[in-house]
């Protein structure tokens, strides 16, 4: 029996919507030229990222509302507009049809646009399955005595998993010692759970460079799908951020992003060294969690222990982006 034939489809796996509602990461923001168009999924629908001539960026349905040719494939941006490939009708930047060739006038229809923020360097946009506005908007992120977020080509995966499951890895530290080598059991500290943020403080034993080292992690998730995790390592003597992008592209696939951010030293040379020395190993230790993302299933009722973590606390917080 192959290994594909032995990995189960995620409706099979979990008992909820692959979908939960919330805010997205969808594409990095530099990667996005002007006057083009970047066709994608997100869950489960065909979206197109178009930036324009002066260099907005917005997020629409993928297919022209008259034929339903998809823009992603011959499509054009012309200055502000876009310009369907199969008949050439345009759409302004708010969606509306602007022009048709051949035709004194435009009809009443449109593409519909999906409510999307810059932040941070990543374009995120808001879904829900009602696709109502968004119940909340996000927080601001200071930057000030930080570094500028590096999304590096190798940070960057496609998972067989739900966004939940990455989520609640964070208050799962009984896992710490197993999969990531941790000395001793992880530790959460100041839970807070007010829908829609999520943040605690995780304590964990390890080691950088081979030192013996105790790190304090300080989480905070927008929704299910946003995660910034603030570092801070044997009391300032490393301090660095991560941001988790978290995204199902559709009902079996999530798309996994990694952006990293040190606390500016004064020296930029050094600062430069140590994102280059981070990267690599933050990205090794998530992808440990990955096989076990990918094969395990969802216990609803599981015989938690006193050292599991707050995962049922956790797991009602989550529930209300089903709703």
């Amino acid at each position: 029996m192959s290994l594909q034939s032995q990995i189960y489809p995620l409706s099979s796996r979990f008992p909820f919507s692959s979908y939960p509602c919330g805010w997205y990461a969808v594409a990095w923001a530099s990667d996005i030229g002007n006057e083009s168009i970047t066709s994608l999924k997100l869950c489960g629908k065909d979206i197109v990222i178009v930036r324009t001539g002066s260099g907005q960026l917005a997020v629409y349905d993928a297919h022209c509302p008259h034929l339903g040719a998809h823009l992603g494939y011959g499509g054009a941006v012309v200055g502000e507009h876009i310009r369907c490939p199969f008949h050439g009708w345009e759409f302004d930047k708010g969606g509306q049809c602007s022009r048709i060739p051949h035709y004194d006038g435009t009809l009443k229809v449109g593409l519909k646009k999906w409510h999307s923020v810059l932040h941070g360097g990543m374009l995120k946009v808001w879904y829900s399955a009602s696709h109502g506005e968004p119940v909340w908007h996000l927080g601001a992120v200071d930057f000030t005595g930080w570094t500028s977020p590096v999304l590096h080509k190798d940070s960057t995966w496609s998972l067989r998993t739900h966004v939940q499951e990455v989520a609640e890895n964070g208050v799962d530290v009984a896992h710490f010692t197993t999969v990531h080598h941790a000395k001793t059991g992880g530790e959460v500290r100041d839970l807070s759970l007010v829908w829609p943020l999520a943040s605690w403080i995780s304590i964990s034993a390890g080691d950088i460079g081979g030192k013996p080292s105790i790190a304090q992690a300080r989480i905070v998730l927008d929704g299910l799908g946003l995660h910034k995790v603030e570092v801070n390592v044997d009391d300032g003597r490393m301090q660095f951020r991560s941001f988790l992008y978290v995204t199902p592209v559709d009902s079996e696939t999530v798309m996994i992003r990694m952006t990293v951010s040190i606390k500016e030293t004064g020296d930029q040379r050094k600062d430069t060294m140590l994102v280059k020395y981070l990267i690599p190993r933050l990205a090794s230790e998530l992808v440990k969690d990955f096989d076990i993302w990918e094969h395990k299933k969802y216990i609803e009722r599981p015989p938690l222990s006193r050292v599991d973590g707050p995962i049922a606390k956790f797991r009602q917080w989550c529930s209300d982006f089903y709703a």
